[in-house]
């Protein structure tokens, strides 16, 4: 079999979801891709857009990808375009939600809140270049298509992100155990950025400074403890109730 020579620039994508999601999007830029027939049977539909597709066995990706769990379709793309928070225009937006990680670098939990982010309605997730993760393959299998999904933006300065999103009549949040207790109570109605802070560190000095409110989640107090990508679904849960789905009762 001829393969085509890998670009320099590029990455794999493995699992159904994230490369039928990558293959959707009209901003990735597609190599090629491997699939096993049963799965191109199942997804013809989406997986003909693709215009270097080969149909391989399991032999070819247990030699291929010894270690990865691929479910039968790989995708080779270059990484998504860089974008910025004024790219999205929410000046003009009524309402919005943005979530912004302070020093979280974990791909699997980056995965995960961008995931939770596709669900609840979230129009960007937020990083700094610096801490940003550079294995976007992990990232996007943990994601389940959410990063072809949702905007995942990295700025330089978090702290000037945080006053840009204030300029644009965002509210801010900040995930913190010493904040006032989440619940039916809490108002999120307009614009609203939850910021969450690395596991064990939580926010930063200055990023909890630059916070309009803290909130924490109500847990039982013999086991308060979550982690980062479940604690941004929770309140991401209550945000998108408010914003959302109460507006229709």
């Amino acid at each position: 079999m001829t393969q085509k020579q890998s670009p320099k620039q590029s990455t794999w994508l493995f699992g159904v979801h994230a490369c039928l999601k990558a293959l959707e999007n009209p901003h990735r830029e597609v190599h090629q891709c491997f699939v096993v027939p049963i799965v191109y049977e199942k997804h013809a539909a989406v997986l003909r857009t693709c215009s270097n597709i080969t149909q391989v066995d399991k032999a070819f990706f247990h030699e291929r990808f010894p270690t990865i769990v691929h479910q039968g379709i790989a995708l080779e793309v270059a990484p998504l375009s860089a974008q910025t928070l004024h790219d999205l225009a929410l000046q003009k937006q009524e309402t919005a939600i943005v979530v912004v990680l302070d020093h979280i670098t974990d791909p699997h939990n980056i995965g995960a809140v961008l995931r939770a982010s596709a669900a609840f309605g979230v129009h960007a997730v937020i990083t700094t270049e610096r801490h940003a993760p550079q294995d976007e393959g992990t990232v996007a299998k943990v994601a389940s298509g959410a990063l072809d999904v949702v905007p995942f933006i990295k700025e330089v300065n978090l702290v000037r992100t945080l006053e840009d999103l204030k300029s644009q009549g965002f509210w801010i949040y900040g995930l913190d155990e010493q904040g006032e207790i989440l619940s039916r109570r809490s108002d999120f109605s307009g614009k609203v950025a939850i910021v969450m802070g690395a596991e064990g560190k939580g926010l930063r000095r200055l990023t909890k400074e630059h916070c309009d409110h803290l909130i924490a989640l109500p847990t039982a107090h013999t086991f308060t403890t979550l982690n980062v990508a479940t604690a941004t679904a929770v309140t991401l849960y209550e945000v998108y109730q408010q914003l959302y789905k109460r507006q229709d009762v």
